[in-house]
């Protein structure tokens, strides 16, 4: 919060949040191979 608010550009600030939105859907959707593939890989 307090580095947050040193920082007076917002726009920076949106661009963080939206990288980091982006970084934990590229997480999400990795397990969610991984997931797939240890399934696939039970059923052979």
């Amino acid at each position: 919060m307090i580095l947050e608010r040193k920082i007076p550009n917002r726009s920076y600030r949106k661009q963080t949040k939206m990288t980091s939105l982006m970084a934990n859907l590229n997480t999400r959707k990795k397990r969610r191979m991984m997931t797939l593939i240890v399934k696939m890989r039970m059923m052979m």
